[in-house]
């Protein structure tokens, strides 16, 4: 929970600060990888809202990027 907690605060200070994630369905998804617990979250920005929008918590070794 602290680091997701740290990387929900170092998003909303800084939004871009997540990699583009590829290979989306959806556009403008970035996630961070949170690399004590090996969880990449996986987010966009809701320009329309000011928001975030947590799309995915997933364990890097699912070898696999979520279904988005």
């Amino acid at each position: 929970m602290e680091d997701l907690d740290s990387a929900l605060h170092l998003i909303a200070l800084q939004p871009n600060i997540g990699a583009k994630a590829k290979n989306m369905k959806l556009v403008d998804v970035r996630r961070i990888h949170l690399s004590r617990v090996h969880y990449y979250l996986y987010y966009r920005i809701k320009h329309t809202s000011s928001s975030i929008e947590i799309l995915a918590l997933w364990h890097s070794s699912r070898g696999s990027e979520p279904n988005l």
